[in-house]
């Protein structure tokens, strides 16, 4: 009973220590990956091994990159429109030879993220992707919990606008924005100018008219 018990615990400590020395990541597929988008530019994730840090692991289970040999996961195209989805974020990921094949190039996976979208984050995975010779599938994801790891890598939601072009002045307004106090005071002086010099000609021309009268009576 003791040499079976003794052997039993041999087995279980032998499968730990090889599954401990097998990086989860090499295990599931991708172990790295860049994103890049607003506020994030070309971060290269790899594994930490912290729990508390945004690593390959919690961004790819976030993202749910492994859905990408499960084609009944994924669906069509959220019903939102460009705005509504918000800016979008490129992962790129990178994976290197699958089991026994022999060293060559590595293969890369490219998620497209919506973190900000309404309702909640979405993941599309673009059509005509390949990981180890093998198809993977195409289509989109709702990924509610991959906001809080962009966040974290630097994902900001409001994209600055460039400043837009004032609007043209309508006519109306132009004519009134041209017609500052200078331009009402020219007016009003013009008008204080000529009423004055209207009545001194009236009354020249009965002054003249008086004088002449005058000089007729004293001839």
């Amino acid at each position: 009973m003791k040499t079976s018990a003794r052997m039993t615990l041999v087995v279980v400590l032998a499968v730990l220590a090889l599954v401990g020395t097998v990086p989860s990541g090499e295990a599931k597929g991708p172990t790295d990956v860049a994103v890049s988008g607003p506020g994030v530019d070309n971060v290269q994730v790899t594994y930490t091994g912290r729990p508390d840090d945004v690593d390959a692991g919690t961004l790819g289970d976030a993202s749910r990159l492994y859905d990408m040999w499960s084609p009944a996961l994924l669906g069509p195209a959220p019903d939102l429109s460009a705005d509504e989805l918000g800016p979008r974020y490129v992962l790129t990921w990178t994976a290197g030879p699958h089991g026994g094949e022999p060293a060559g190039g590595a293969d890369v996976v490219v998620q497209h993220a919506y973190p900000f979208a309404e309702g909640g984050a979405w993941v599309e995975f673009p059509p005509d992707q390949m990981m180890w010779g093998s198809p993977i599938a195409a289509g989109w994801v709702d990924a509610p919990r991959l906001r809080r790891e962009l966040v974290a890598l630097g994902a900001v939601a409001d994209v600055a606008q460039p400043a837009l072009a004032e609007e043209s002045p309508s006519v109306t307004a132009s004519d009134a924005s041209g017609q500052g106090p200078a331009d009402q005071d020219d007016g009003w002086s013009s008008y204080r100018v000529a009423v004055p010099a209207g009545v001194l000609l009236a009354v020249a021309v009965v002054v003249g008219v008086i004088v002449a009268r005058r000089r007729r009576l004293s001839r």
